[in-house]
């Protein structure tokens, strides 16, 4: 079972490094290759795709983790993360750059979160709960 849960850390890295991607790549493909524009998906459907996806794998990989180690700095930097991804979704009435920028910061604070909370639950060196109430 716990590597069912180590699962979920891995798919919120591979989520948030292709958020990442997305949002450095595609305005350079674009540029380079502009008849690919007509039927690449707009940028902003695809961003708001990933932002419900890096929620709903993020929720899976932190929640039942969290209750076995307690360690705040891995919901600081979730809670971050997923915040400046989500500016990014809405930052595209500023511009283009500052999505980016949002994205790719908060892409790399999800990965921190996502490396720090294996690695917390690794050093707890027993299963991590599937429910229920938290230790105590």
């Amino acid at each position: 079972m716990t590597r069912y849960r180590t699962l979920w850390d891995h798919a919120g890295i591979a989520v948030s490094t292709a958020c990442m991607l997305h949002c450095i790549a595609l305005p350079l493909v674009l540029v380079l290759l502009p008849g690919l524009a007509a039927v690449v998906p707009a940028s902003h459907s695809v961003h708001a795709a990933l932002v419900v996806a890096l929620v709903a794998v993020a929720g899976a990989a932190f929640v039942p983790r969290y209750r076995r180690h307690r360690r705040p700095a891995v919901v600081a930097l979730a809670v971050t993360g997923l915040a400046l991804v989500a500016g990014g979704a809405l930052a595209h009435a500023i511009g283009e750059l500052a999505e980016t920028m949002l994205t790719v910061a908060g892409s790399g604070f999800l990965v921190s979160a996502h490396l720090l909370n294996r690695s917390a639950c690794a050093r707890c060196g027993q299963p991590v709960p599937v429910a229920g109430p938290a230790p105590g």
